[in-house]
C-alpha cells in the first residue's frame, strides 16, 4: 500500500510540473510584438507631461496628481484635491495615442478625520489600434510615519492583443523623505517597488513570461536651490527575465527651472539603460509649462531609443492639471465652494526671503526673520520648527503678505540660538520651506599688534596687526581703520572673513614715536556687529644694527651707547630705551652678560627700560649674544609681544646684578640739595631714606627712596605707613628700576 501511495504522489508531482510548463503562453507570432510594446511602455511610463519632460525621474518627487503612479508615499504630500489629464500621440499620426487621468487628495479635504492622502490613476493607450493596447488602473494611500512618508497602491493592468486579453493584479510600495539645506535649498529621497504580484495571464489562464510586466525597484533623489533649478535623478532595476542582467538597470535624470515669477517652466531629461554600451542610446525629453492662476498646461517631447536597440516613435505629450482649493463650510450655511489653484509642485508662491539669518537683539539691524509670502490667503501662516521637528512658533501672514518671526517661542520665551526650519503653510499645505539661523551672539574678536619698528636701510617697516574672529556663522562684512590723532591713515574693507593679519608695510606714513590706533569692525550674516581695538607705537631703529630675529626684532647696542666705555648710558642709549618704552606691551629679553662690564651695562639698560615705562615683569634675560669677531661687545635686546622662544629660562622680574629690591619712591628732585633736605625729614620721622642719582632722557634727577624688599607686600606696607608724610601718593619702584 505504501509503495502504491508513494508512486501515486510521484506521478502527481510529474503531472503538476508538466501542467505548470504548459500553463505558460506559447511563443506564438504576437509574443515578440507584445514584448517590444512592454519595453516601450516601461521606458515611457508616466502620467504627466511635466514629469516626462524631466526624464520620468519621479520616484523621489511629490508629483501631485500622478504621485500614485510613481511612489504612493507621495500621496501624503498632497495639499488639496488635484486632478490631471494627459493626451499624447506619435509624431505625424493621431493613431496609437496614449491618454491618462489621475487625481490625488488629502483625506481631510474629503471630510475624513484621518492622516494621509489617497490617489488614483488610469492609463489608456493604443486608441484606434486594437491589436496592441493597454488599460491600467491604480489606487493608493500614503501617510507619514515619523520623519518618513510611506504608501501602498493596488495596480490592475489589462493588455489587448487581437483576440487575446492578458491581465494581472499587483501591489506597489514606497518610502519618501525630504528636508532643507542651507541657503533655502531643499532635498528629497525616495524608494519604491512596483508590480509586486502575479504574472500576466490570458483569458485561458495561461501565464505570460515576466518580461511583459516585470517587477521594478527604484531609488532616487532631488535637490532644489532656493531660486532653482530643480535636479532629479533615479536608478531602477527591472526584473525582466528576457533581458541580459546588465540591461536591467535604467537610469533617469532631469532638471526643471521656473522663470518669470514661476509662471513659465522649462525642463529637460534623459533616460537609458545604465551600462556602457546602452547608456548613449536612450530617450531624450524636453518640456515647458505655462502656469496661470487656476491651472497649468504642461508639454513634453520625447524621442530616441528604448535602450535595447529599438527606436521609439517620437511623441508629443500635453497635460493639464488643476487644484480644487476649496474646503467644506459649517453645516446649514452656504454650500461648499472654492477656487482653482495650482499645485505647489507646479507653481509655488513667489516667496522672497529677506535674510537667511537674523539677530533679535534690539539693535535695529535684522531683528526679525521676515519673508514676502506672495499670497493673500487669510489662513496662511509661518511655522517655525526645531531640528527635531517640534513646532517652536507660529505667526500669521499679514495683510501686506509679509510673514515674520521675532525669535520668541510660543510661550514668549527667547528661543535658543541655532538653525530652525520654516514652513510657509497655506490651505493646509506647505508652499515653501527653508532654514533660518537665529543668532543673537555677536562675533568674538581679537586684535593685537606685534612689535612695529622702522628698520635700518631701505627695509619696509617691520610688524603686523594680528586679527582673530571667532564666529560659527558666516561673516558678511568687515572694516579695519588705522588712525593717529583722530585722522585715518589707512582703511581696508571687505566681504566675508577678514584676513589673518595686516602688515604695517601696507600702511603709508608711519612715524616713530607716534601712537597709532587700530579699530576692527565685523558684521555677521545675522546682523550682529562687533568691534575691537588695539594700538602700537613704531620704534625708530633706522640708526641701529637691527632686524628680524628669534623674537620679533633684535637690536644690538654697541659699546658707544655707554659713556666712556663704562656702564652709564649715553644720549643714544637713553633715546633707544625711551623709544622702546613707548610700547608698554612689549617684552624685552636682554642678552646674558659674558663679563663684568657687560653685566653692568645690561643692568643699566634694564633700569632705563623700566624708567621709560616698561613693567619690571616685561624685562627678562635671553641667550648670550653672538657678537661678530672684532666688534666691541655691547648689549643685545630681543623685542617681542610674546615670550621669545629662544629664552633659556623663564623671565625674571629684574636683571642679574640689579641689587635693589622693591623700594618706595617718596620724592624726585632736580637738585641734590633738595633731595638731601627731604631725606633728612624722613630720617627725623624714623625712616631710613636713600638718595640716588639717575639720568633719564628728560635729564638728571635725584630720587629719595625708602627700603629695599624682596617682596612687594612689604613695600606696600611701608607705602601705607608713609602716606601721612608726603603730599603725593608714594610710588613703588620694581627691583630692576633705578
Amino acid at each position: 500500500m505504501r509503495s502504491r501511495a508513494l508512486g501515486a504522489a510521484l506521478a502527481a508531482l510529474v503531472l503538476y510540473a508538466i501542467a505548470s510548463q504548459a500553463a505558460e503562453i506559447p511563443k506564438r507570432t504576437y509574443v515578440p510584438r507584445l514584448y517590444r510594446s512592454a519595453v516601450e511602455r516601461e521606458a515611457l511610463v508616466g502620467h504627466g507631461a511635466r514629469l516626462l519632460g524631466m526624464g520620468s525621474a519621479g520616484v523621489a518627487l511629490a508629483a501631485s496628481a500622478d504621485a500614485v503612479a510613481w511612489n504612493p508615499a507621495a500621496l501624503d504630500r498632497s495639499g488639496a484635491p488635484t486632478v490631471q489629464v494627459l493626451d499624447s500621440a506619435a509624431t505625424g499620426t493621431s493613431r496609437s495615442r496614449l491618454s491618462a487621468m489621475s487625481g490625488a487628495a488629502p483625506l481631510t479635504s474629503l471630510g475624513v478625520d484621518g492622516p494621509g492622502g489617497i490617489g488614483a490613476a488610469a492609463w489608456f493607450d493604443g486608441w484606434g489600434k486594437d491589436t496592441d493596447k493597454q488599460r491600467s488602473f491604480l489606487a493608493g494611500y500614503g501617510a507619514s510615519v515619523g520623519p518618513l512618508s510611506a504608501g501602498v497602491a493596488l495596480r490592475h493592468e489589462r493588455h489587448y492583443f487581437g483576440a487575446d486579453v492578458l491581465s494581472a493584479w499587483s501591489a506597489d510600495l514606497g518610502l519618501m523623505a525630504g528636508g532643507v539645506a542651507g541657503g533655502g535649498a531643499s532635498w528629497g529621497a525616495g524608494l519604491s517597488a512596483s508590480r509586486l504580484g502575479e504574472a500576466l495571464r490570458d483569458q485561458r489562464g495561461l501565464r505570460a513570461p515576466r518580461g511583459f510586466s516585470p517587477a521594478r525597484v527604484g531609488a532616487g533623489g532631488w535637490y532644489a536651490l532656493a531660486t532653482g533649478p530643480l535636479l532629479v535623478t533615479e536608478l531602477s532595476y527591472v526584473g525582466d527575465a528576457f533581458r541580459a542582467g546588465r540591461d536591467r538597470v535604467r537610469w533617469r535624470i532631469g532638471a526643471e527651472q521656473l522663470l518669470l515669477g514661476d509662471r513659465v517652466g522649462l525642463r529637460a531629461g534623459y533616460t537609458s539603460i545604465a551600462n556602457y554600451d546602452r547608456i548613449s542610446h536612450g530617450l531624450t525629453s524636453v518640456g515647458a509649462s505655462v502656469n496661470v492662476d487656476g491651472g497649468s498646461l504642461d508639454y513634453a517631447f520625447v524621442t530616441g531609443s528604448d535602450g535595447l536597440g529599438e527606436e521609439v516613435a517620437s511623441r508629443h505629450y500635453l497635460s493639464f492639471r488643476a487644484e480644487w482649493a476649496g474646503r467644506p463650510t459649517v453645516p446649514d450655511q452656504a454650500p461648499w465652494g472654492g477656487e482653482l489653484h495650482l499645485p505647489g509642485s507646479a507653481t509655488p508662491a513667489a516667496v522672497s526671503v529677506r535674510s537667511d539669518a537674523f539677530s533679535p537683539n534690539g539693535d535695529g539691524v535684522r531683528d526679525v526673520f521676515a519673508l514676502d509670502a506672495g499670497l493673500s490667503d487669510p489662513d496662511a501662516r509661518l511655522v517655525i520648527l526645531s531640528s527635531d521637528g517640534a513646532t517652536v512658533a507660529t505667526t500669521p501672514v499679514s495683510e501686506r503678505m509679509v510673514a515674520s518671526w521675532d525669535g520668541l517661542a510660543s510661550d514668549g520665551s527667547a528661543a535658543p540660538d541655532g538653525p530652525y526650519r520654516w514652513d510657509l503653510v497655506s490651505r493646509d499645505r506647505v508652499i515653501r520651506s527653508g532654514v533660518v539661523l537665529r543668532d543673537a551672539t555677536p562675533p568674538s574678536l581679537s586684535l593685537s599688534a606685534t612689535v612695529v619698528a622702522v628698520l635700518p636701510g631701505d627695509a619696509n617697516p617691520y610688524g603686523a596687526v594680528r586679527i582673530g574672529v571667532d564666529e560659527d556663522g558666516a561673516i558678511e562684512a568687515w572694516s579695519l581703520v588705522v588712525s593717529t590723532g583722530g585722522d585715518a591713515l589707512h582703511e581696508s574693507t571687505g566681504a566675508g572673513r577678514p584676513p589673518a593679519e595686516l602688515t604695517v608695510a601696507d600702511i603709508d606714513g608711519l612715524s616713530p614715536g607716534r601712537a597709532y590706533d587700530v579699530t576692527l569692525r565685523v558684521t555677521d550674516e545675522a546682523g550682529n556687529e562687533s568691534a575691537a581695538s588695539t594700538g602700537f607705537a613704531p620704534i625708530g631703529l633706522s640708526r641701529h644694527d637691527a632686524g628680524p630675529g628669534d623674537g620679533d626684532v633684535w637690536v644690538d647696542m654697541p659699546s658707544t651707547y655707554f659713556d666712556a666705555g663704562g656702564s652709564d648710558l649715553s644720549r643714544d642709549g637713553r633715546a633707544l630705551a625711551e623709544a622702546i618704552g613707548l610700547d608698554g606691551a612689549l617684552y624685552v629679553a636682554v642678552a646674558e652678560a659674558s663679563d663684568a662690564l657687560a653685566a653692568e651695562r645690561s643692568e643699566r639698560m634694564a633700569e632705563a627700560l623700566v624708567e621709560a615705562g616698561m613693567p619690571a615683569g616685561g624685562v627678562g634675560v635671553g641667550p648670550p649674544a653672538d657678537w661678530a669677531p672684532g666688534t666691541a661687545p655691547g648689549v643685545r635686546l630681543v623685542l617681542s609681544r610674546r615670550r621669545p622662544p629662544a629664552a633659556d629660562r623663564p623671565p625674571q622680574p629684574g636683571m642679574p646684578g640689579v641689587n635693589q629690591g622693591y623700594r618706595v619712591l617718596v620724592g624726585s628732585f632736580r637738585q641734590r640739595a633738595n633731595a638731601e633736605e627731604a631725606a633728612s625729614t624722613f630720617t627725623a620721622a624714623g625712616f631710613s631714606p636713600s638718595v640716588r642719582e639717575v639720568v633719564l632722557a628728560s635729564g638728571r634727577w635725584y630720587r629719595v627712596t625708602l627700603g629695599s624688599f624682596d617682596g612687594r607686600g612689604e613695600a606696600e606696607e611701608l607705602r601705607a605707613g608713609v602716606r601721612d608724610h608726603v603730599a603725593d601718593e608714594p610710588v613703588i619702584l620694581p627691583p630692576a628700576g633705578p
